[in-house]
């Protein structure tokens, strides 16, 4: 099936159908993405309206909240971009690990996060979710909009820091705020403004290694998704006219995420 080669596959009724409607039907495995209007004959793609819904920043990696073995790297194909806007943001979670303090790797080191797969709004920074009582903004999103008030479908579990599969033992913390639900650690969960808080505080410390992609027609930008965090710009900045349109692949992962062995899980 599509889903063991590639993703994001979604639920039904969150954004199966949206991912559905932008998949080059000869090649499913690819999947368009982007910020204006697709003409007819973009091979074989139905035009229409792209977007993102996503008006703000949102640190995430590729479907490490929606599968047991998350995506090992995607890949983006240039196509076309809007006279304004639309630059890739990369931060890296090895970077975010080493800045903990001890005091914070004791909870991460042996901490599990539930995630979901129902979004949630953020807060412009791209560092958490909203708290209780904050007002999203007033252009939230198409995403954000259809998720509102919805019932939240469950995702994947994970260890919070992930030791890396390359050989030199590397630990990484690549934090989804949009889609995270819980964080478990010796019985003790937190969930919550509690939660998004100590995500905000945690991945503010990538910053220093933070890099400003902007793409070129032409460009093929391939990255780590067990290393690299990513955000989009906010859209709602981008110039009107033109169409940013990017091909993005998945590849699908082989490994769940192990954590430190010096926890017992």
């Amino acid at each position: 099936s599509p889903g063991a080669a590639h993703g994001p596959q979604g639920v039904a009724g969150v954004d199966a159908e949206k991912y559905a409607r932008w998949r080059v039907p000869a090649r499913d495995e690819i999947l368009l993405q982007g910020e204006g209007f697709v003409p007819a004959g973009h091979h074989g793609v139905p035009e229409g309206h792209l977007s993102s819904g996503k008006p703000i920043k949102e640190w995430h990696t590729d479907g490490h909240y929606e599968a047991r073995m998350p995506s090992v790297a995607t890949s983006m194909y240039c196509v076309s971009v809007k006279p304004v806007g639309g630059d890739t943001l990369f931060m890296d979670a090895r970077v975010i690990y080493d800045e903990l303090d001890d005091a914070e790797r004791g909870v991460f080191d042996c901490a599990d996060i539930e995630y979901s797969r129902s979004p949630v709004s953020m807060h412009s920074s791209g560092y958490r979710a909203l708290l209780d009582g904050e007002s999203a903004a007033s252009n939230v999103g198409s995403l954000y909009a259809e998720g509102a008030g919805r019932a939240r479908a469950p995702g994947a579990t994970h260890p919070a820091v992930w030791v890396l599969p390359d050989g030199d033992g590397r630990r990484s913390l690549p934090l989804a705020p949009m889609w995270i639900d819980k964080l478990n650690i010796n019985g003790t969960t937190l969930a919550g403004d509690e939660l998004q808080l100590l995500v905000a505080k945690v991945l503010a410390r990538g910053e220093r290694s933070l890099k400003t992609y902007a793409w070129t027609p032409g460009d093929f930008v391939v990255w780590d998704n067990r290393a690299l965090l990513h955000s989009a710009t906010p859209n709602d900045g981008f110039s009107p006219e033109g169409l940013r349109l990017l091909h993005r692949i998945r590849l699908a992962g082989n490994l769940a995420p192990v954590g430190p062995d010096t926890c017992a899980r």
